[in-house]
This record gives structure tokens, C-alpha cells and sequence, in this order.
């Protein structure tokens, strides 16, 4: 099992370089590239870029209707704007929006 990061080029690069399985998405064309090889990889644990994820939320559904690969998002360095990324995620985990993080 191989651990990939899906995002935008600037934020995985440097990835890349490390032997990291990378996979550059800047259109929906790439999210069906990504698809295949990540099943033909045996990918287990995915890094998913928030900004990426938050483009293409909807074409990215079929990555959380099971438990393997396990999918991360997590905030790029370039993010500029703030988002309530944590709650979301819990939210969508717990599968409640009843969770206070104050």
C-alpha cells in the first residue's frame, strides 16, 4: 500500500520529489485520471489539498464511501483565505453538526 497527495502543482511538488505517489488536479479530467491509478496503485492513505477539495467537492465523493483509502484533506501552505476546516471535517466524520469547538 502507497500513500499519494492529490492538489494543485505548487502545493505537492515538493512532494514529488520525496517518492510521495503525487497527483495534480486542475481540472475534472484529472480527478478520473487520478481515479484509476489510484485503484491500480493500491493506494491506502490520500492527502487531499484543501483548495483542490474545495473546487471539486462533488467529484471528490466517491474517495469517502469507503474505508480504504483513507482520505486527509488538509490546508495548503498557499491557502489565503480562513475556513472552518477542523469542524468540517469532524462534522462530516461524526456525521452530526452538533459538535462546539469553543
Amino acid at each position: 500500500m502507497t500513500i499519494a497527495i492529490v492538489g494543485e502543482e505548487k502545493s505537492i511538488l515538493g512532494f514529488k520529489a520525496l517518492g510521495v505517489e503525487s497527483f495534480f488536479v486542475k481540472e475534472e479530467k484529472d480527478i478520473e485520471a487520478m481515479a484509476s491509478k489510484i485503484k491500480e496503485k493500491e493506494v491506502g492513505i490520500i492527502f487531499l489539498m484543501q483548495q483542490t477539495f474545495e473546487k471539486f467537492k462533488s467529484q471528490f465523493d466517491f474517495l469517502f464511501q469507503q474505508a480504504l483509502p483513507a482520505v486527509l484533506v488538509v490546508p495548503s501552505a498557499f491557502a489565503t483565505e480562513k475556513t472552518n476546516f477542523l469542524k468540517e471535517t469532524l462534522e462530516r466524520a461524526l456525521g452530526t453538526d452538533k459538535i462546539n469547538l469553543s
